[in-house]
């Protein structure tokens, strides 16, 4: 099928898109860190530090996000963050469209752990921001480990992985 050369020719791109947000995020968190510092700096005129402590620790866990990440992983999943890109189907008609989706799940949940820890950063302003960054960043963690969180809930039904697709999506 067509379809299916365009979908294995657009899998590495994805790869480096991960990179690519996981080094901005990186750059993120040193301007966080860099911003809070600075307004350390200048408590007086900005009356008070209490802001700038948490986007001190945000900026900090941006900085190190790969490492947050498989941390946050091996937690929940006991998986390294990095085994969700080497994720390689079983030889079928829909492989290509399979391994396409785990990984465009896996950018979003990136992208939802980054949106999450962004929140947290005005957690102290506003107490919802809170609540609302733990969810993304566990629904994050939950994305990028797309087929062990599959796995998960299929052995807790009391099947495998294949039974468990097969019932989600027909």
């Amino acid at each position: 099928m067509p379809h299916d050369n365009i979908l294995q020719n657009a899998i590495p791109h994805l790869a480096t898109l991960w990179g690519a947000l996981r080094t901005g995020f990186m750059v993120l968190g040193l301007g966080l860190m860099v911003w809070s510092l600075c307004r350390m700096a200048y408590a007086s005129r900005d009356r008070g530090v209490g802001r700038a402590w948490a986007a001190l620790i945000v900026g900090a866990i941006f900085l190190n996000a790969p490492a947050f990440l498989d941390a946050l992983s091996q937690t929940f999943l006991a998986q390294n963050s990095t085994q969700a890109l080497t994720y390689q189907p079983p030889a079928s008609e829909g492989q290509a469209y399979v391994q396409f989706a785990v990984f465009l799940t896996a950018i979003v949940g990136l992208i939802g752990l980054g949106r999450g820890l962004w929140l947290l950063k005005d957690s102290g302003r506003n107490q919802g921001f809170m609540a609302r960054g733990l969810i993304h960043i566990v629904g994050g963690i939950l994305c990028v480990n797309l087929v062990e969180t599959i796995r998960l809930i299929a052995q807790a039904l009391g099947g495998g992985l294949p039974e468990a697709v097969r019932a989600i999506f027909g």
